[in-house]
């Protein structure tokens, strides 16, 4: 059972996040901090991750312990709790940093990579100079 900081209890924390309080309080973190997410920049299906649970607060947490991940078809917030579930990390918060630190790491280097495949398919479908 959920309890959020108004009182109103709930079945289930899926059932609190479907409920008004939570997309209040989901609503105003999008607008002060950006609808994008924090791992690949993705913008669209958001889902707010907690760096850790207030239980007593429910819907009144700190603005530093959500960040936004997508929660679309690449589903940055469910490799998130792939992390958070691995027990590499000393917390939730290193769990959630060090997944958004590797997914930005690897977006660079897929950057990379196919910048530097283009420029040699340009060379090898260059037309020869003669």
């Amino acid at each position: 059972m959920i309890v959020d900081y108004l009182g109103k209890t709930y079945r289930s924390y899926e059932a609190f996040t479907r409920g008004r309080v939570w997309k209040i309080r989901r609503g105003r973190w999008l607008k002060k901090n950006g609808p994008f997410c924090r791992a690949c920049s993705a913008t669209g299906a958001l889902a707010l991750h907690h760096y850790e649970y207030w239980h007593d607060r429910f819907g009144d947490e700190p603005d530093e312990s959500l960040v936004a991940l997508c929660h679309g078809k690449r589903s940055c917030h469910s490799t998130a709790h792939v992390y958070v579930d691995s027990g590499r990390h000393e917390s939730r918060r290193a769990a959630t940093e060090a997944f958004i630190r590797d997914s930005r790491n690897h977006g660079r280097k897929v950057k990379a990579r196919r910048s530097w495949v283009r420029r040699v398919l340009r060379r090898v479908f260059a037309p020869a100079v003669e």
